[in-house]
């Protein structure tokens, strides 16, 4: 979950932000197979991911945590090189 800015709304990180101030253009988010148990083993797998995109070239890579209905943590990234 987000946490939420003095004014009520989610905040987004500066690449979602950019991309919600050009107009709306859409997120393709790639999910990861697995879901885990705990949320901690999802930012470690997280952190993972986004240590890996910075080594291939990425500047702000965006890099999620999401839980599902079920309680699992998923962890979800966009694929955009920049």
């Amino acid at each position: 979950m987000m946490p939420r800015s003095p004014d009520g709304e989610r905040s987004r990180s500066s690449a979602a932000r950019r991309c919600f101030r050009k107009g709306g253009c859409s997120l393709s988010w790639v999910y990861e197979a697995r879901l885990y148990d705990s949320r901690s083993v999802a930012n470690y797998v997280a952190m993972c991911v986004r240590d890996d995109q910075i080594l291939r070239g990425c500047h702000q890579p965006l890099v999620q945590i999401y839980r599902t209905r079920k309680g699992n943590y998923g962890v979800r990234y966009t694929n955009e090189l920049a």
